[in-house]
């Protein structure tokens, strides 16, 4: 099967994307939203290109579109690999040719001082300080959550659904089993010691 068109292909990787990321309990996760996001400066440059013509030059198009709309370079990266992941799943699928897909992995991604893009700051943990001054304004649940993520560097989401039965309190250092974590797709096991 071919498509015509980076707008057909972008159709039919949206359509499995939809239906291949999905949390634990099989709900939906942002992905989708991301990829599609994604694809709109794609869409807005190469729509009725075919997917035969689209090369590492119109890779490299799309990357300097993305830098003049002021996107940061950890954005356009991190876009740019979505969109070589979009090709890569075409090929496999045997809608364009791996020529095409092997051409786009040659094109790198902007380093730090090396192109126009937008460097941002990094992003540093909130001062203990404001953390504390908040505690006294929470309830006592509340209060133990926060200080307990800060303890632990536990996601929020990993706090708010810890339950009796996923720790092992048999030692004098507890371990927590979140059920469900950012990696559990990959098969990493998370244990959080408290």
């Amino acid at each position: 099967e071919h498509v015509s068109s980076i707008a057909a292909l972008v159709c039919v990787y949206l359509a499995h994307a939809r239906t291949y990321y999905k949390d634990a309990d099989g709900n939906p996760t942002r992905a989708p939203d991301n990829i599609e996001y994604t694809c709109n400066p794609l869409l807005e440059l190469f729509a009725n290109l075919s997917p035969d013509e689209f090369g590492p030059l119109k890779l490299i198009k799309l990357q300097n579109h993305l830098i003049i709309e002021k996107w940061s370079r950890g954005v356009i990266n991190q876009r740019i690999g979505m969109i070589k992941r979009m090709f890569k799943w075409a090929v496999a699928r045997q809608y364009i040719s791996p020529v095409l897909y092997h051409g786009l992995t040659a094109v790198e991604g902007l380093r730090r001082g090396r192109s126009a893009a937008r460097e941002t700051n990094r992003v540093k943990p909130v001062n203990e300080n404001y953390v504390y001054a908040i505690l006294p304004y929470t309830s006592p649940v509340v209060a133990a959550m926060i200080e307990l993520q800060l303890l632990t560097g536990m996601r929020p989401t990993e706090v708010c659904m810890m339950r009796p039965c996923d720790l092992d309190r048999t030692g004098k250092i507890w371990h927590y089993n979140p059920p469900q974590h950012k990696n559990l797709y990959r098969d990493i096991e998370r244990i959080v010691s408290i």
